[in-house]
């Protein structure tokens, strides 16, 4: 820096320190009135944003391509209420009264769907099914007509059983065995015997024996191939959960919108639960997610924000032994704070889930300010100068590396803004404006209230608290002895450091990238545990993609290719809704009315309990008859498969196996209870296939306006929905979705997409806003210098401290994620102050680098790396695993950068030449009233 360029920031911090020293009252009113002004505004006019749809430029192609969709179809981003009990009939009934109260109540849900009952598809339910799979059940229908028969008339186990002995009899070989059971007449059909029945039921009965909830037992051979329950209900795979999908109110971008609708939702699941005391309910979706999201992290950055500043006072206490001017420093950081979030109401208006937390940011970076102004204002009262001089001397010698060490840190935010993800950008813009802030105000009100402070010392009640609150000398004694032990082998200690930074570049290369948001969440979150559980119970999550397309042939097209992809597991669409080949149904379902209309209507209660013994024998008949020595005695053209044979020998002897574990009593309970399963499971099938046999043929007039609503645009235009096979949490996976997809349709969309797009360039964003870091403070920190030398040797703690937080993260398993690698353009600005601090104090005493660390200087870097580590470190309180990460990760590094700032960088400048003393400027005399 030239001489005239350097008195001229002189003459600017030497008016700056004046004007604080003559008018410190108004200088401490005007930033006081600021700050009240600033919290005014900050909570009537500061919004918070949930959708990250928010963090998104609108100009790119993928979100113009989703808010078209948004507009033609609304948002579509369901609450999804997970509904489980040990019953699937106990499940279903919650569901139906809480979507009964949830669609009376319009502040709760707009829409709800849960199901689609079959009297609303007019009794066209069948011809959902193939012409294969219609023909399949007429097959079932007539092999097993005589069960259903048999067990309308008498509705027991025992009956059940009964008829399945005599089918197996009625398909073996032999007068003798055949008469033994009671099966005379043979049956003459030339069809394998259809043993689907026997085995679901034996897993059905073992899963009961067990105490397992009930399994189905008809679905496979009554309604093959059917995407819903037989009531319309929205099931699992695994018929274990009923869904309830709710629509939440419109004003969802905002926080508080979504979190009262939440709210309510909540209330009404309350209220049924006390009805249904065995169902389990849980909250997942999007909104509940994203709202559970940005609440968990308020509270954890609010939080963070009061353990950072006490935290921080703290530790200017110890190291200060003194109590009023840390906590004056503290005070004039609070105020910084209010400037800040009045700078951020004002600028941009809202926070979201990545500005949420610049309030601790600020804290850990801006207390580095205080902590210089403090070291050298007691070092040069120390050396016997008047207040005014020694606010001067302060602020001339000292203020340029603050403000240094302030720009640096905009830089990293303002770099920020330069990229083009806006959620990074509104970011970089309020940490930036915020630093400044906090810089403007440590540099004028923090002085005047110093000089508010030594006037009134004299003062009784001033004198007794700073005597009763001084703290002992030792808990503060700045003793850099062990380092200048250390300094006496510098050569020992560069070599330490080269040789650690080469062992972290070998591992720097493993540190890996983790873009999975679920792990990012609070652990033991509603929203988070049920998503989790839909995950394992369904591989998949509830995330999906969509296309739009003109026709209703295009959306059957569209959804043919894309359920030939591996990465998708089912597509709905109004093709779905509307079954192609609607003739060849219908003559199937004619073929099916006659046997139908056969099928009798029963009520599905027992006359009585289940007989244990009865139902044992009858078990062992079926053993007895399934014997592998009696495959002579099979009907050649009535075996079944050999498979299909060891499947049922299986279940069965898991049955037996499990029966004699049981207790008697409960052994006749838990039959009864899989008895009154078992046949209202069956009355139920046999009730929709009598009520589905109409053969007109279903049109977009029919369907029910729901699903017309859910898949027909504001114009015409028809919803494609892409449910993807594997959890793309895993942003790897959501990659492979997304590509297969694009494959069908270049212009899919949804939230799935969306996400991928938005993570792949926050994360570069983030890179990109690094690199701009790096190069602005480079630029920053030669015009500072003038001397490439000494700005490199300024870099150094950065480059090596970056070098040693990469190996312990590879170390330690430590992994970069979208909320820590914010870390990247912050570390720059905050790696780069140590280092400016030292080489300027270096230069100005024209000393040997342990005199740099044991002077003021010295203190300063440590405790401002200190304070920095503790304000950054207060964000490991949080619950949110992205924010905990992120001051996990910012401790360390700013760890390795101090340690680098007080090895490395010193013993490398005790070995250089020392520089020609700058030489201190001698003080300006003002008025000053301290004696």
């Amino acid at each position: 820096m030239t001489d005239a360029r350097r008195e001229f920031r002189k003459k600017i911090l030497g008016a700056l320190a004046s004007l604080a020293y003559r008018f410190p009252w108004w200088v401490v009113l005007a930033g006081a009135l600021l700050a009240l002004v600033s919290t005014f505004a900050t909570r009537e006019f500061l919004s918070f944003r949930t959708s990250r749809d928010d963090l998104i430029s609108p100009d790119e192609e993928y979100v113009r391509i989703y808010r078209a969709y948004q507009e033609e179809f609304g948002d579509k981003d369901d609450l999804v209420v997970v509904v489980e009990a040990p019953r699937l009939r106990a499940a279903k009934a919650f569901a139906e009264e809480l979507a009964s109260r949830l669609q009376a109540d319009p502040r709760a849900a707009r829409e709800v769907l849960y199901r689609i009952r079959p009297e609303e598809l007019q009794g066209r339910g069948l011809l959902y099914l193939s012409p294969r799979e219609l023909e399949e059940i007429r097959e079932k229908l007539e092999e097993h007509e005589d069960i259903v028969r048999s067990i309308g008339e008498d509705p027991r186990l025992e009956t059940l059983l009964g008829v399945l002995n005599r089918e197996i009899s009625s398909a073996l070989v032999g007068h003798l065995v055949s008469s033994f059971l009671g099966a005379d007449d043979r049956d003459e059909a030339t069809r394998p015997l259809d043993v689907s029945v026997l085995r679901n039921f034996l897993r059905g009965l073992g899963d009961a024996l067990e105490g397992r909830p009930y399994t189905s037992v008809w679905r496979e051979s009554l309604r093959p191939g059917s995407n819903l329950d037989e009531d319309g209900f929205l099931v699992s795979d695994d018929r274990r959960l009923v869904f309830v999908l709710v629509l939440v109110p419109d004003d969802t971008s905002v926080m508080t919108g979504a979190a009262e609708a939440i709210a309510r939702v909540r209330k009404h699941i309350e209220a049924v639960r006390s009805r249904h005391p065995t169902v389990e309910v849980g909250i997942t979706g999007g909104p509940a997610l994203a709202t559970e999201e940005i609440l968990v992290s308020i509270r954890d950055t609010t939080l963070a924000s009061v353990i950072a500043l006490s935290g921080v006072a703290l530790c200017f206490v110890l190291f200060y032994r003194d109590v009023a001017r840390p906590l004056l420093a503290v005070a004039t950081l609070t105020i910084g704070l209010a400037w800040s979030f009045g700078f951020a109401t004002v600028a941009i208006g809202h926070l979201t889930i990545l500005t949420v937390v610049f309030a601790t940011f600020l804290i850990g970076m801006s207390d580095d300010f205080g902590v210089h102004l403090i070291s050298r204002f007691e070092e040069e009262l120390e050396r016997g100068a008047s207040l005014a001089d020694a606010l001067r001397r302060t602020f001339v010698h000292s203020g340029g590396g603050i403000v240094s060490g302030a720009l640096t840190f905009a830089i990293a935010f303002f770099a920020m803004a330069l990229t083009d993800f806006p959620g990074i950008a509104e970011l970089g813009v309020i940490g930036g404006g915020g630093i400044l802030l906090c810089l403007v105000a440590m540099l004028t009100v923090f002085p005047a209230l110093l000089v508010l402070y030594e006037r009134w010392k004299a003062a009784w009640l001033v004198r007794w608290l700073d005597r009763r609150l001084r703290l002992p000398a030792r808990l503060a004694a700045w003793r850099p002895a062990v380092l200048e032990r250390l300094y006496r082998r510098p050569r020992t200690v560069l070599w330490a450091g080269l040789a650690l930074s080469a062992l972290s570049a070998l591992g720097a290369p493993g540190v890996r990238m983790d873009f999975n948001l679920l792990r990012l969440q609070a652990p033991g979150t509603e929203s988070v545990e049920w998503e989790r559980k839909i995950l394992e119970r369904a591989g998949r999550s509830s995330q999906y993609a969509v296309s739009v397309v003109s026709t209703i042939e295009e959306a059957r097209r569209l959804e043919e290719r894309y359920e030939r992809l591996p990465e998708v597991s089912r597509v709905e669409s109004i093709a779905s809704l509307i079954p192609p080949d609607q003739e060849a149904r219908i003559r199937e379902v004619e073929r099916l009315r006659p046997l139908v209309a056969r099928l009798p209507v029963f009520s599905p209660e027992p006359r009585s309990r289940p007989d244990p013994g009865r139902v044992r024998k009858l078990l062992e008949s079926v053993r007895f008859k399934l014997r592998e020595d009696r495959e002579d005695r099979w009907d050649p053209a009535r075996k079944p498969p050999e498979e299909e044979l060891d499947a049922v020998r299986a279940e069965l002897a898991r049955v037996l196996g499990s029966w004699d574990t049981v207790a008697e009593p409960v052994l006749a309970s838990r039959l009864a209870s899989f008895e009154r399963e078992l046949f209202s499971e069956l009355a139920d099938q046999v009730r929709f296939l009598r009520e589905n046999t109409s053969t007109e043929p279903v049109t977009l007039e029919t369907l029910p306006p729901l699903l017309r609503r859910r898949f027909v645009g504001r114009t015409g235009k028809f919803l494609v929905q892409i449910f993807p096979s594997e959890d793309i949490w895993e942003y790897d996976r959501l990659t492979e979705f997304v590509a297969a997809l694009r494959t069908v349709d270049p212009k899919v969309t949804g939230g799935a997409v969306s996400f991928y797009e938005s993570a792949r360039r926050m994360r570069d964003g983030y890179l990109q806003a690094g690199l701009y870091a790096l190069v602005a403070t480079l630029v920053l920190v030669l015009l500072d210098f003038r001397d490439v030398r000494y700005a490199l040797l300024a870099l150094l703690p950065l480059g090596i401290g970056g070098l040693w937080t990469l190996g312990l993260m590879r170390a330690s398993g430590l992994s970069f994620n979208l909320a820590n690698l914010i870390l990247l353009p912050l570390i720059v600005g905050i790696g780069i102050s140590n280092g400016i601090h030292i080489v300027h104090r270096h230069l100005e005493e024209g000393s040997t680098a342990v005199s740099v660390i044991a002077l003021s200087t010295g203190k300063a870097v440590v405790l401002s790396s200190l304070t920095t580590m503790v304000g950054f470190g207060s964000l490991m309180v949080a619950q949110h695993r992205g924010i905990f990460s992120l001051g996990l990760l910012l401790t360390i590094g700013i760890g390795c950068n101090l340690l680098a700032s007080i090895t490395v960088l010193p013993a490398l400048l005790r070995l250089l030449p020392a520089p020609a003393a700058r030489g201190v400027a001698e003080p300006v005399r003002a008025r000053s009233s301290v004696g």
